[in-house]
């Protein structure tokens, strides 16, 4: 069957995906729920937003997403900015064998960087450490960007580099024939939210994550994906950088 990770609701166990119904996935989401309730601390969740963008679109944009490299990742590695999250997640992302990286480069420095997903790449997300249920599997006709960050040289650039590279990724995974995009944005990143609004996606559900700190348990993570429209974002914190993930 082939997969529709934008309509669909999924339950992803570690590296074992399941499309859900969505009277299935509101079971799912009131069993989580009647967990966290009777485990407390002993059950960790997470939760991010859900989001999708229509293509063809994107604003022109002087930015030009270069394919990242292994000397650009050795110079991320020894950046004063390595402990990042969105740095850390795209070298292990390199280190995994996903080549799906971009980054804009202005006179050699790097301004921003993301990372663009399709389903040539369903097999190697699938075997993520710790990580592979985050992502159901992708349609032929449907990116997946992720890690998007401002470097430095970005921040100052003006107007900020976000925002162009941002369009120029749109227009990239337009001509590579994807239809759709889709992101995720951690709930409490209400900055990035907002972001992410003003430059055209839509929110359309939400990502459960749960571990379970018991014996038997503690090695797996469960995720549920949901289709249901998630509340509007409240007042958000001065950006200074963008993280989706």
């Amino acid at each position: 069957m082939r997969p529709n990770t934008c309509s669909a609701d999924w339950l992803c166990i570690d590296r074992h995906r399941l499309r859900l119904s969505p009277w299935a996935a509101r079971i799912a989401g009131r069993l989580g729920g009647a967990c966290e309730a009777a485990l407390g601390a002993r059950l960790h969740s997470q939760t991010w937003i859900r989001y999708r963008l229509s293509l063809p679109r994107g604003e022109p944009s002087p930015a030009v997403p270069t394919p990242v490299t292994q000397a650009f990742i050795d110079a991320l590695a020894a950046h004063p900015w390595r402990d990042q999250p969105q740095v850390r997640t795209a070298l292990t992302l390199w280190r995994h064998g996903l080549r799906g990286g971009y980054v804009w480069l202005l006179d050699g420095r790097p301004l921003c960087m993301q990372w663009l997903f399709s389903h040539h790449d369903n097999h190697r997300l699938q075997h993520l450490p710790h990580w592979a249920g985050m992502y159901p599997p992708l349609a032929p006709d449907v990116g997946q960007v992720e890690c998007l960050l401002t470097l430095p040289v970005g921040l100052r650039y003006p107007g900020g580099a976000a925002v162009p590279f941002a369009h120029a990724m749109f227009r990239l995974a337009a001509s590579r024939g994807m239809r759709q995009l889709i992101t995720h944005i951690h709930e409490t990143n209400t900055a990035a939210r907002r972001w992410a609004q003003r430059t055209g996606w839509t929110p359309y559900g939400r990502t459960h994550r749960w571990h379970f700190d018991l014996p038997l348990l503690r090695r797996h993570y469960v995720y549920l994906h949901r289709t249901a429209p998630p509340a509007a974002p409240t007042a958000a914190p001065a950006v200074t950088g963008h993280q989706q993930s």
